[in-house]
């Protein structure tokens, strides 16, 4: 998929999400309130390296159960930003 193309599909799915939230939405973006509320997507948050066997994995989407899954481990860092990335990203 080209850039111009992942351009407008996410700034479709904001729009999506203001329209729904009625309110206009400014940085930071509540990325894991647009996967749940918008996309329909449950998001969990666990243990993926216990799960999965891998210490190396932040994140796990599973299409056919409309899940993602991301690594706990990530708030032991106070790393709030590389979860709403990792949200993203998957």
């Amino acid at each position: 998929m080209a850039k111009e193309e992942i351009a407008l599909k996410a700034s479709d799915l904001l729009k999506d999400f203001e329209r729904n939230a009625e309110y206009a939405v400014k940085p930071p973006i509540p990325v894991e309130d647009i996967i749940e509320r918008t996309l329909g997507v449950e998001l969990r948050y666990v243990d993926l390296q216990k799960i999965l066997g891998k210490d190396d994995v932040l994140g796990a989407t599973y299409v056919a159960s409309r899940v993602i899954c991301v690594n706990e481990r990530l708030f032991e860092n106070g790393s709030e930003g590389r979860v709403a990335f990792t949200c993203a990203h998957e």
